[in-house]
């Protein structure tokens, strides 16, 4: 059986439901080596870590990850601009 490259990338956004960062980091690497880059994918993966309940230390490192993913590759600067606000209340 061969996986495309959406398929597996659905496929460890379900085994990311571990609390483990590095499963995360992956997954985002990956979002990042796809062509088209897929902007809501990633996004919606850093937005699960954050929405766990984990160390607040690493909850920081994934917002600013968040915040300089859409500083790069982002395709609208308002939400670039509610990100970044929100990050430094």
């Amino acid at each position: 059986m061969s996986f495309s490259t959406n398929q597996m990338f659905k496929y460890l956004h379900i085994v990311c439901l571990q609390d483990n960062p590095r499963l995360y980091l992956q997954l985002i690497d990956m979002g990042l080596q796809q062509n088209p880059l897929n902007e809501d994918n990633i996004i919606s993966i850093i937005d699960q870590f954050l929405s766990r309940d984990t160390d607040p230390e690493q909850k920081v490192l994934f917002a600013q990850r968040k915040v300089e993913f859409l500083e790069d590759f982002g395709n609208d600067i308002l939400r670039y601009v509610i990100v970044f606000v929100l990050l430094t209340l």
